[in-house]
């Protein structure tokens, strides 16, 4: 009977949903569909707009707060600009995902016009229009907008580019570093690289009997990447990552960047308890969403207990859950 009530519950929202959507003036429904090409679960914003519909981020930031005057989108956690930020409901993005695939022109004049488009070509959309943004299409030279870092690998490999991914991990800088570590490491988010590199290699392995010799070579340099980021983060204990911040050696950010990459639990734990006092307000829900990857249970729940004091009540609810 739950199940039932909660699909009743959908569908009528969906319906609810639709009923706005045909108030919207077209140019603005073709940018609320475009919308659902995002990532799941991210934080919208201006900047990330304004490249999706090609708009000045005036322009993009007021179409946003229309969509949210209309309630369809959702307040986001503020940037640390102090810019607002949105998102998405979950079946506001199941949606526009199908309203992205449905016809341009429908079949019946009550139904939504759609983009007329696969995923795949909505994603290689999104990723024409943020390389030209780059310089000479390198990737890591891409400016920062709160979105494209954290889901670049995710976008290319929905686009079916998956040779792109592994030529962005070989990307050099002009003093020969490693360009995307680089990138993510100045934003204060080297673990976006680990991500990324955990993706090239799965990815490696996936087409592994493809091209044998070529994927080995992908598969021992990933994993002497992964080795030597491991023993640099296992090495610095938790009470200096925390001293650091303090000094404001490093940032913050940069504080609870290095914490998501160490491997062991209790330092993790014992890292992010030390970094709780430290952070500004805007940075504390970013505790949960660290303490949130811990896969085990039991272990997930006495991270949440360690660092409940420092929580903001607005993430309470999500904690009890």
């Amino acid at each position: 009977a739950g199940s039932k009530a909660s699909k009743e519950r959908n569908l009528s929202l969906i319906a609810s949903y639709n009923l706005s959507l045909l108030r919207l003036p077209p140019e603005q429904l073709r940018q609320f569909i475009w919308l659902g090409v995002l990532s799941e679960d991210v934080t919208i914003t201006e900047k990330m707009a304004a490249t999706l519909w090609q708009l000045p981020e005036r322009q993009a930031r007021a179409v946003l707060i229309n969509l949210k005057y209309r309630a369809l989108l959702l307040t986001g956690i503020a940037q640390r600009d102090g810019k607002p930020a949105f998102r998405l409901h979950d079946i506001v993005r199941y949606l526009t995902q199908s309203l992205i695939q449905s016809p341009a022109v429908p079949a019946q004049p009550q139904e939504l016009p759609g983009l007329g488009l696969t995923m795949l070509s909505a994603h290689q959309t999104l990723l024409a229009a943020y390389r030209v943004k780059t310089e000479d299409g390198r990737w890591h030279t891409l400016p920062d907008d709160g979105y494209i870092h954290a889901h670049l690998t995710w976008h290319l490999e929905q686009a079916d580019r998956i040779n792109s991914i592994h030529l962005l991990l070989q990307e050099r800088t002009e003093s020969s570093r490693n360009g995307w570590y680089e990138a993510c490491r100045s934003i204060g988010q080297p673990a976006i690289f680990v991500r990324d590199l955990l993706r090239a290699w799965r990815l490696a392995e996936e087409n592994y009997s493809a091209a044998v010799l070529d994927m080995l070579v992908l598969q021992w340099r990933y994993a002497l990447i992964r080795a030597t980021l491991n023993n640099v983060v296992g090495n610095l204990p938790p009470k200096l990552i925390a001293i650091l911040v303090a000094k404001k050696h490093w940032t913050p950010v940069q504080g609870l960047a290095y914490s998501q990459q160490i491997r062991d639990l209790g330092q993790k734990i014992e890292t992010l308890v030390l970094l709780s006092p430290l952070l500004p307000p805007e940075l504390q829900g970013d505790l949960l969403e660290i303490a949130d990857t811990i896969s085990n249970t039991y272990d997930r729940l006495a991270a949440f207990v360690r660092l409940a004091e420092y929580l903001p009540q607005a993430l309470w609810p999500r904690v009890l859950d």
